[in-house]
């Protein structure tokens, strides 16, 4: 049998929800941005069986670069969120009962799992050939 234990939940302290916004928001919105660039450079260039120039190259570093830095951001934002709300409390314990808490664990979630898809397909490209087909 379970017994239910009544806490005083604490009042949200101003900027708090922009914080959560621009927690969940972060990442994702670097991904795509990311995933759209990315394509639009190197997909144009390799329909066309063209090398990717200079500045191209450039410019895609530096979006990875951004892209990288934003989802960091976004998930350390998170981060911050959790523990002034939690007062400390460890990540691992966390249970998410409550919204805020709830959306800093998804926003610390969803920024570190697209933190190493932005991570992964950005080293891709710098190994092997980006206009590389198997057929």
């Amino acid at each position: 049998m379970t017994r239910a234990v009544h806490t005083e939940v604490p009042k949200v302290r101003k900027g708090t929800n922009r914080r959560l916004a621009f927690g969940i928001a972060a990442a994702p919105a670097a991904w795509f941005l990311h995933e759209v660039a990315g394509f639009a450079i190197v997909g144009r260039n390799c329909l066309a069986n063209d090398e990717l120039m200079t500045w191209q190259w450039v410019v895609l570093i530096t979006l990875t670069v951004f892209s990288i830095g934003l989802a960091m951001a976004g998930a350390l934002t998170s981060l911050r969120v959790f523990r002034s709300w939690r007062r400390g409390g460890r990540l691992t314990r966390a249970e998410g009962w409550d919204r805020v808490e709830f959306l800093a664990l998804f926003g610390i979630f969803t920024s570190v799992l697209l933190l190493l898809n932005l991570i992964y397909f950005s080293v891709l490209p710098l190994v092997l050939e980006p206009c590389l087909r198997t057929i």
